[in-house]
């Protein structure tokens, strides 16, 4: 009897001993197999994201040159510095009255950019010449115009690019627009220098940004916003939300041109991407949450320029 139990100790011991040579290392290579998977997904996944976003960044890009050259055919344009200059315009009401109908007609031909809202003139000494959406100028946030023109005058930019703004014209349809000024200037003949006149100002619609970026599908619960120099969203899934001040993350500090990181937000943890639009201090970012396998890459898709 001893012996049959002898027997059967070196049977079980010998069963034990073939599972853990067996079973054991099958059950680590799965688990490793597995986190490498899941790595190698996610960077694939990341690194869909993080070339969605600089197409959409160049995109924007090109958004932004086109208003930039705008600006500056506009400020190229002789007549209008001459107008602006013509001391006459302040004390002859047919002067005056001549040169709002010269310019007018001149930033009217300017005026056909898709998602352009308005073009504005303010001079240094209180005119105001405008083309765009509305008609009645008549009311003028002057405060926020004169907050911009300082701001423009003070910047050593040629197109000084103001963010997300509420319309300076406060009969406007668009309540909320994204704002380019430049500095029109005139050479100063007795002093040879070149003197500011004028502050050029263009809106441009978040609209026309929304409807581009809300096409992008990130997969449930993620989304791509745009936010301004001074941590104001351009764009985000929720159109209510646009303008608003975010809450800066801690890795906003990052100076880095592209970023990629994990973070936990509201105890929840997320990838998130950044890529930066250097002109201007604006940058792009996604937010998508880190299920316990990574996004299918095929939900993520793009929209050609």
């Amino acid at each position: 009897m001893p012996l049959f139990h002898l027997h059967r100790n070196i049977a079980l011991k010998f069963i034990a001993y073939l599972m853990f040579l067996s079973v054991i290392p099958l059950l680590v290579l799965g688990i490793t197999s597995y986190h490498i998977s899941r790595s190698i997904l996610q960077a694939e996944a990341q690194g869909y994201t993080l070339q969605l976003l600089r197409n959409q960044r160049d995109y924007l890009d090109l958004q932004l040159d086109q208003v930039e050259a705008l600006l500056a055919n506009i400020a190229g344009v002789e007549t209008i510095l001459q107008a602006l200059g013509d001391p006459r315009r302040r004390t002859d009401v047919y002067t005056r009255l001549a040169t709002q109908a010269r310019i007018g007609y001149i930033l009217n031909n300017y005026s056909n950019l898709k998602g352009l809202i308005s073009i504005d003139i303010f001079t240094l000494d209180g005119d105001h010449y405008h083309v765009g959406d509305t008609l009645d100028v008549g009311q003028v946030d002057t405060t926020a115009m004169q907050r911009l023109m300082q701001s423009a005058l003070d910047s050593d930019r040629l197109v000084l690019w103001a963010g997300v703004e509420r319309n300076v014209n406060t009969h406007s349809t668009h309540e909320q627009v994204i704002t380019a000024t430049k500095v029109l200037r005139r050479m100063n003949r007795e002093t040879l220098t070149q003197e500011p006149v004028a502050l050029l100002l263009a809106n441009y619609s978040v609209n026309e940004l929304y409807d581009r970026f809300h096409r992008i599908d990130l997969g449930e619960n993620a989304y791509i916003q745009v936010v301004d120099q001074r941590g104001r969203l351009i764009y985000h899934p929720d159109p209510a939300r646009i303008g608003s001040r975010i809450d800066e993350p801690p890795w906003h500090v990052s100076a880095e041109p592209e970023v990629c990181l994990t973070a936990t937000i509201a105890g929840q943890p997320y990838a998130i991407s950044r890529v930066a639009v250097p002109r201007n201090g604006w940058y792009l970012e996604s937010i998508i949450p880190t299920a316990p396998f990574p996004p299918r890459l095929s939900r993520f898709s793009t929209t050609p320029p």
